[in-house]
């Protein structure tokens, strides 16, 4: 079994709260629609409270109160409930009044900017296991978590062909009103899984854990090297896909069946990335991928791709290293670049938004186009715009004088009452 939790954006700009509203945002309107400045769209509520409903909604498939039908009741308060077709648990007083039950609890904690914890469980295609046993893996999973006594509504969905399990849950204590923290919660509930495999005698997953020979759950070891540091800042703060990311998405896997297989020449490796637009390189001692449409931009080392991408593993194996090919470059009818035997399918542009690389080509780059008009409109209306000149002696100045004028027409144009003698008295 294996765990999947929602990213979060990590812009600054959202969080879980704003992401549901956006694949709400997504369902709603459909992907052929132009992107325009004059488009309107009726985006869905972000707050709390509507985040909660659409959340709760989504899980039990937007189920009537008519449809609801209550299964059982748990010594531990709990209870389950068939809500057309989807089998749920919860320990709250009902799944209609859940969303409002969590809401109630979450408006304590004025800090908790983000109250919802949303993961997924989910069982290979082989794999069937009781409704029992996966209620009892997600509330082991919540007890990990150290979120046992909170609010939650768990959901199993068979609409795929991974039987899989929705789980949410309120971050906020219901006593204590205190939120829980999700620190390292991804490696936590890796490590549930591996148990729960060896509880419910489970095929064993993939991880940040895994089993040795003994049935022992130690740390599973990273087969490829961490990012970069200057990549993850890149993306942390202008979300946008770095070049490591990109090379990492277009050239990774192909290149591990490769270095896997009998590798015979380096041309095997240059397909590669010539495909994706890119060089391999030799810099230094060592290699380097390019970009071959900023060959000056700063290069990614060969060995953050693949520990095994380097010249004291492959010179052993294939002879000296060998430079790309140099062919012609042509367009054909289509305007698709060909190079010889080799296709480009794809190229880097540091454009485009982190996220933006599993949409459609065609509104990928509509939308950095439109990115870049704003942006470049922006600096024009900047440079035009020119700031009002306010001397702010010389006014002074003039509204002294005014008001001073003011204030002797009032003297002289409106007398004073009072020394002005009354109708009918005789002053001596």
């Amino acid at each position: 079994m294996v765990v999947v939790i929602p990213k979060k954006r990590r812009d600054g700009k959202s969080s879980f709260l704003k992401l549901v509203s956006y694949l709400s945002f997504r369902e709603d309107n459909p992907g052929d629609i132009p992107v325009t400045a004059d488009a309107f769209f009726d985006r869905p509520s972000t707050s709390k409270t509507a985040t909660f409903d659409r959340l709760i909604d989504y899980i039990d498939r937007h189920a009537s109160p008519e449809s609801q039908h209550l299964i059982t009741h748990l010594p531990d308060g709990s209870h389950r409930i068939l809500c057309e077709g989807v089998l749920c648990q919860t320990n709250t007083l009902s799944i209609e009044t859940a969303s409002s039950e969590m809401n109630a609890v979450a408006s304590n904690n004025r800090r908790c900017l983000d109250p919802v914890y949303h993961f997924i469980l989910s069982w290979p295609e082989e794999e069937t296991p009781e409704a029992s046993q996966v209620f009892d893996s997600a509330l082991f999973c919540l007890k990990e978590m150290g979120m046992v006594d909170h609010q939650y509504v768990f959901a199993i969905h068979r609409d795929t062909d991974n039987l899989h399990c929705h789980v949410a849950a309120n971050r906020i204590h219901p006593l204590s009103y205190r939120a829980v923290n999700l620190y390292n919660d991804v490696k936590i509930l890796h490590k549930a899984c591996r148990k729960l495999e060896l509880k419910y005698d489970w095929k064993p997953d993939n991880g940040c854990w895994k089993r040795d020979q003994n049935h022992q759950i130690i740390r599973a070891e990273s087969q490829y090297p961490s990012a970069p540091r200057a990549a993850t800042q890149f993306e942390y703060h202008e979300d946008k896909e770095s070049f490591y990311s990109y090379v990492v998405r277009t050239c990774r896997t192909e290149l591990t069946s490769i270095l896997k297989g009998p590798l015979q020449e380096w041309e095997e490796a240059h397909a590669v990335f010539l495909r994706a637009h890119l060089e391999l390189k030799k810099k230094g001692s060592g290699l380097a991928i390019y970009d071959k449409n900023c060959p000056n931009n700063v290069p990614l080392k060969a060995s953050s791709l693949h520990p095994q991408l380097t010249l004291s593993k492959l010179v052993p194996r294939i002879g000296e290293f060998e430079s790309a090919p140099r062919v012609m470059e042509f367009k054909n009818e289509q305007g698709e670049v060909t190079l010889t035997n080799y296709m480009v399918s794809s190229h880097y542009d540091d454009r485009l938004h982190l996220r933006d690389h599993q949409a459609r080509m065609t509104r990928r780059l509509e939308r950095a186009e439109a990115r870049e008009e704003l942006k470049l409109r922006y600096q024009t209306d900047k440079k035009e715009a020119k700031c009002p000149s306010f001397d702010a002696k010389n006014r002074f100045r003039t509204l002294s004088m005014t008001f001073r004028f003011r204030r002797a027409h009032v003297c002289v144009a409106v007398r004073d009452p009072l020394t002005q003698p009354r109708a009918g008295i005789v002053r001596a």
